[in-house]
């Protein structure tokens, strides 16, 4: 898998959107409603070649083992209390950004670091519902979005 795409004879790096185009669009509109005052289809053929949307991302990258696992739960809690909880957190849940160990571990795995867990339980402590929800796990060397219970 190449990790450029070629256009135009040159060599861009792919990269990809980590929000949908509605979402990148939103903000573009809060930002600059004023002075560019284009739709959404032209703003998504606005979108370079080379900047890939979010459905076109390969799951095998972190943002689906890791972050996409604390929207999915957070977007869960957040149906069942009716109001929305706070998606980005991440300051509140790691103490160093430039510790590889704080981000990808994402648990107590040093003293300044809260579990996502213990941070959430403190935002709805009431909340003892069963339920299912969907999370992403690595099965058989491969990151599939699996039903929890």
């Amino acid at each position: 898998m190449k990790d450029y795409k070629p256009m135009k004879g040159v060599k861009l790096w792919k990269c990809h959107l980590y929000v949908n185009i509605s979402e990148t669009f939103e903000v573009y509109k809060s930002e600059n409603e004023e002075n560019h005052p284009i739709d959404k289809s032209k703003f998504a053929a606005l979108r370079p070649e080379n900047v890939l949307p979010l459905n076109k991302m390969p799951h095998k990258v972190c943002i689906f083992n890791i972050h996409e696992n604390i929207l999915l739960c957070v977007s869960l809690l957040s149906k069942l209390r009716n109001q929305n909880l706070p998606t980005s957190g991440r300051d509140r849940l790691i103490c160093d950004s430039n510790s590889s160990k704080c981000i990808y571990t994402l648990k107590n795995s040093c003293e300044g670091c809260i579990s996502i867990r213990d941070y959430y339980t403190k935002q709805i402590p009431d909340l003892k519902v069963k339920t299912t929800y969907f999370q992403w796990k690595t099965v058989d060397k491969r990151v599939q979005k699996v039903k929890v219970e």
